[in-house]
């Protein structure tokens, strides 16, 4: 389930985030591919990942470790990017909510922010 909220200001940028799968090969660290797209009509200017809540809705222990902000990027229309967020690994079976907090600013200096979260099932 993904959910996004941002007021998208023709023709500005529209950050989006996709999650890849989940590494386990590293015992200390879940690793987590995370794509930074711009689904805007403008370029978005020092796009990032700014912020990630996590809500542990089934398991326990589940929290982000590392890999934000995300490194600024430029983000011409439907370019994008790719982090990666270390989590701690799950326990056991465990669901969780992510709520991505995303920036971007136009080429005329105007200030772009979306909130998206998805719900990922391990």
């Amino acid at each position: 389930m993904t959910e996004l909220k941002g007021r998208p200001h023709l023709p500005g940028p529209l950050l989006t985030v996709a999650l890849g799968t989940p590494n386990f090969s590293n015992l200390a660290a879940m690793l987590v591919p995370v794509t930074l797209a711009n689904a805007g009509l403008g370029s978005a200017l020092n796009a990032q990942i700014t912020s990630v809540a996590v809500m542990v809705l089934i398991g326990r222990g589940f929290r982000l470790l590392s890999g934000l902000p995300s490194a600024p990027a430029l983000l011409g229309q439907r370019m994008s990017t790719r982090a990666v967020l270390a989590f701690t690994p799950p326990t056991g079976p465990t669901t969780v909510s992510l709520t991505f907090q995303l920036s971007a600013r136009s080429p005329s200096g105007v200030n772009y922010s979306s909130t998206q979260t998805i719900k990922l099932s391990l």
